[in-house]
């Protein structure tokens, strides 16, 4: 109980680090109330191991959000701030620092906490289906939800179980050939496309089961979107280049077995599991593809290069826990890959300087 009245004089007394940033202006309250009596929402299934601290239902104000994000679209130099009351003890004034689009045709909202190192909040609206999180002062928060199915606050604790089952299999692939020019055409008329490897291309697949625990189709695919801004969000936090992309994302045809069975079923295309993802992959050119499964082992699982080689394009495969793991992806980068793609070669490596 001290902890949280700590905490909760801390999270005051932030609303007053930015007291002169925009004199009168009124700071539009993204929660805006809980749900009439009597409220009847879709029923979600949720997650059997969700590690919810607390939880409650609310009404959020989307069109005061919306509003913000316009004036910070035309004015990208100013930003925007709006005030969330998770619980009585966890109000935090965010400071909205940018707007992208999502894959899914919505909005990400990207700022932080003024006056907390390190915070972080990513607000996702696609179409009034949100996936946000706030992280700060070692404290996290999601809102999902949607107009039908009703919004969920929730503050997450860690989840109880491993981030790996033991050190990542190290691969060490021989190089690809390298294409040579054909006969009778000359070298200087040929032109290789490369790429700086700043843009690394996501495909994100994920099975029945993960999409039933996180909701909804539009739900989970809101919560890819979330995850791809979280992450990006870190990078540009962290002075990394690399920013991640999604190309692809949707369900495939597969139930679960365990993170060592299924690993070598997603990256092999011929074993008739899953043989429809690395096809997947090469029509959407992505570097690498994550599954989403419903998992109670592990966190994740995927393969490490051990030499530096484009030959490692093969290998360049992984799984999540969705959703118990998947809101938490900040906290295990330092275990993630990092790659880039240039002529074929994807280079990963475990990027443990990362932070939030």
């Amino acid at each position: 109980m001290k902890l949280r009245i700590m905490l909760g004089v801390v999270l005051v007394s932030c609303l007053f680090v930015k007291a002169g940033f925009a004199g009168q202006q009124v700071i539009p309250e993204l929660i805006r109330a809980v749900p009439a009596a009597g409220t009847k929402f879709a029923t979600v299934n949720p997650s059997p191991d969700d590690q919810a601290i607390r939880q409650r239902d609310v009404v959020l104000d989307l069109d005061s959000l919306r509003e913000l994000g316009k004036t910070l679209g035309a004015e990208p130099t100013t930003a925007q701030y709006v005030r969330v009351s998770f619980f009585s003890d966890a109000t935090w004034l965010v400071e909205l620092q940018r707007v992208e689009p999502t894959y899914s045709g919505g909005v990400a909202y990207l700022g932080r906490i003024p006056g907390v190192a390190n915070s972080i909040a990513v607000l996702v609206d696609n179409d009034g289906v949100t996936s946000m999180q706030i992280n700060a002062l070692s404290q996290r928060f999601s809102i999902t939800g949607s107009r039908e199915s009703g919004y969920v606050v929730k503050e997450l604790g860690e989840p109880l179980r491993r981030d790996h089952p033991r050190e990542p299999t190290v691969v060490n692939a021989p190089p690809m050939p390298i294409a040579t020019p054909m006969t009778g055409v000359s070298g200087d008329t040929i032109e290789i496309a490369r790429d700086d490897g700043s843009t690394m291309d996501v495909m994100v697949v994920y099975t029945l089961a993960a999409r039933t625990q996180n909701g909804s189709v539009a739900q989970i695919n809101a919560n890819i979107d979330a995850q791809i801004a979280l992450t990006n969000t870190i990078y540009a936090n962290s002075n990394v280049v690399q920013r991640l992309r999604l190309v692809y994302r949707g369900e495939t045809n597969y139930t679960e077995v365990n993170m060592d069975t299924d690993l070598p079923r997603l990256r092999d295309g011929t074993d008739g599991f899953m043989d429809d993802v690395p096809v997947l992959r090469d029509i959407y050119k992505a570097d690498f593809v994550s599954l989403w499964g419903a998992y109670s082992d592990y966190c994740g699982l995927g393969y490490l290069m051990g030499t530096e080689s484009s030959g490692f394009a093969a290998s360049a495969f992984n799984i999540v826990a969705s959703p118990s793991c998947t809101a938490a992806t900040h906290t295990r980068l330092r275990t993630n890959w990092v790659t880039t793609w240039d002529s074929g070669m994807i280079i990963l490596s475990i990027s443990p300087q990362i932070q939030p």
